[in-house]
């Protein structure tokens, strides 16, 4: 069907539309945001009013529950500042007496504390990508938190996450990828090894060209020592992969000792070390001047071959060189790891797992020097973000921890009301039983 433009009637229409908005006083999108949200504050804040009046009815009927007063509170959450009024009460007994708020144990807020787990949560979250002043300057448009208050909401944290056990199902062998990043530590001179590694089955090739790919079924983790690495990666290799001790499985890395015999530690698969072509190469081109192809370690002949022309060189500087010596002991001792560049089934290092990728831009190029706990602690949400897991939390109150899960949402109905005493101190959790029971 032909569309016929008349722009005579467009022309009527248009001035009909600008009469009506004359009406109407000139608003911006920003002003539209600013005025619902406003409005939002105002509805939880009453949402929050009308919960602390029902549980003043229910402790009403308690004689050794008194009200004291209604006092303001302002919290500093992800969303902005929030303030409201709740109810102030005296617990009391014949020898003893307790003053608390009812809504704020509810609720899950400390006392003497601004800031939600939630807020502290985000601080974290954004600790793992940012420095604490710039993480501290961007949680929200209404207020700034300190860098002391990024680093205690990262202390007082312990991190730990569920890594997603469904893949998918493809043909390809898995790679086990492992490398290393030196971070920086308070009070040490030298700086220490954050061990890392990454696994993936498959590839997805996209671009015009299909000349782009992007990593399949991807598992970030690290750890602090070899060992650690180890025992994650063969948790997740059975967990996650599904993994049997006869299926075949590729590690790639550097020329590193503790790479080349990773191999040894995997009891889960049947690890094959392949070292990564790009060190070889270039180190190779780098002494000897020779530029290598994938198929010059194909056979004995052509590996014993570029082991002489190695064992030809007799500078002593370069003897002494380790990336020489790492190389040379390669061709040694395990001249099989460089037979695999033409497999097709073996898909190389990818640069979607390296450092430069995931680590060095919060530990190497901002300038921070940190606890190794918190590396650990950060480390770990960066890699819950790849993966996708659900990280399990426990804030610290006092001397226990608070339990949470991200992303689990409570609905809460405001006919009746649960409250969960499991996160309260023991002191708390009495005061509430006896109250329950009317003590």
């Amino acid at each position: 069907m032909d569309i016929i433009l008349d722009f005579n009637e467009l022309s009527q229409t248009t001035n009909a539309t600008e009469k009506i908005l004359k009406q109407f006083p000139k608003i911006s999108i920003d002003n539209v945001i600013k005025i619902v949200y406003g409005k939002f504050k105002e509805m939880l804040s009453n949402y929050l009013e009308q919960i602390d009046r029902k549980i003043s009815l229910e402790l009403s009927s308690n004689n050794n529950v008194k009200l004291v007063s209604k006092r303001k509170k302002t919290i500093k959450t992800p969303f902005g500042l929030f303030t409201f009024y709740r109810r102030y009460y005296l617990y009391k007994l014949e020898h003893s007496e307790t003053y608390f708020y009812a809504l704020d144990e509810l609720l899950g807020i400390r006392p003497r504390t601004q800031y939600t787990d939630g807020c502290k949560l985000e601080l974290a979250f954004k600790a793992s990508e940012l420095t604490y002043r710039q993480a501290g300057e961007t949680i929200s448009n209404e207020f700034v938190a300190s860098k002391s208050t990024v680093y205690r909401s990262i202390k007082n944290l312990n991190v730990k996450q569920v890594i997603p056990t469904k893949i998918t199902n493809n043909q390809d062998k898995i790679h086990l990828q492992i490398d290393e990043k030196y971070v920086s530590i308070r009070n040490e001179k030298h700086k220490k090894r954050l061990y890392t590694a990454t696994i993936f089955k498959g590839r997805f090739l996209y671009g015009k060209n299909k000349n782009k790919a992007k990593l399949l079924n991807k598992t970030v983790f690290s750890a602090n020592s070899v060992p650690l690495l180890a025992l994650k990666a063969n948790e997740i290799l059975k967990k996650v992969y599904n993994c049997n001790p006869n299926e075949e499985i590729y590690i790639s890395g550097d020329m590193a000792s503790y790479i080349r015999n990773f191999n040894e530690r995997i009891t889960t698969a049947n690890a094959i070390y392949v070292a990564d072509k790009f060190h070889v190469f270039r180190d190779f081109m780098k002494y000897t001047g020779i530029h290598l192809e994938n198929d010059s370690f194909d056979s004995n002949e052509k590996i014993l071959e570029h082991l002489n022309e190695l064992q030809a060189i007799k500078e002593e500087k370069i003897l002494l060189n380790p990336e020489f010596k790492k190389l040379l002991n390669l061709l040694k001792s395990q001249p099989d790891s460089l037979r695999h560049y033409n497999d097709e089934k073996y898909q190389g290092c990818s640069q979607e797992c390296m450092n430069s990728r995931i680590y060095a831009v919060r530990f190497g190029k901002l300038t921070n020097k940190f606890n190794f706990n918190t590396i650990l602690k950060l480390s770990e949400i960066k890699e819950a973000i790849i993966n996708d897991s659900k990280l399990t939390l426990e804030f610290k109150q006092g001397d226990c921890y608070k339990h949470s899960i991200i992303n689990s949402i409570e609905r809460m109905e405001l006919e009746k009301y649960v409250i969960d005493t499991s996160g309260m101190s023991y002191s708390m959790r009495k005061l509430f039983t006896n109250i329950k029971y009317g003590h």
